[in-house]
């Protein structure tokens, strides 16, 4: 059974996707968008598609949560969430890891590694180039991300995050009990002990 990589990234102002969209393809990763809808809440009411991705902000002003259905490179499915509360601009990445069955882990070993290496470069070059807007970023499999006011609430309400991105902007430096701390240009980044 496959599982699902999520990426959470919670922001204090909107991201174009437009521009990550296209990051991902400098990067070789071919994405092909299916899908681009607008909905009220998350139980699916008042679906409507739209075409434009310059059309997400505006919807995101009007309360509107955005999902994105896509390909990406050789997996069978990727898709985008996004949804803004208050100030705070929510946006949950994920990945199907079917066929990809070292993926389908709680623990980052030797058989997925360059895997996770290759999306915390991705994302630690975009972060560097916007540092002001992100707050805090999870990646992992099967993520329960709950987020609160407090970095540190978000980090124990969470759970199954492998990896935690904090840029140092956000709040003073932190200890995460079970993960490793490295400082990457001006973000802190926690991975999981096994």
């Amino acid at each position: 059974m496959a599982a699902t990589i999520n990426i959470n990234c919670v922001l204090s102002d909107a991201v174009d996707i437009a521009v990550i969209l296209q990051e991902l393809r400098n990067n070789k990763l071919d994405v092909k968008v299916d899908k681009k809808i607008s909905m009220d809440n998350w139980s699916w009411e008042n679906q409507q598609e739209f075409q434009d991705v310059s059309d997400i902000y505006r919807l995101l002003q009007n309360n509107k949560i955005i999902v994105i259905n896509a390909h990406l490179h050789t997996f069978k499915d990727f898709g985008i969430y996004i949804e803004r509360c208050k100030n705070k601009y929510f946006y949950e990445f994920w990945i199907n890891t079917d066929g990809f069955p070292e993926l389908d882990s709680d623990i980052i070993n030797s058989q997925n590694i360059s895997f996770f290496e290759k999306i915390q470069i991705f994302i630690l070059h975009y972060v560097e180039n916007h540092i002001g807007r992100f707050e805090i970023i999870s990646i992992g499999n099967e993520t329960l991300f709950k987020y609160k006011e407090s970095i540190a609430e978000t980090i124990l309400e969470s759970d199954s995050a492998l990896i935690w991105m904090i840029p140092k902007a956000s709040e003073n430096e932190m200890a995460v009990s079970g993960y490793s701390k490295r400082n990457v240009g001006s973000v802190e980044v926690f991975i999981k002990n096994n």
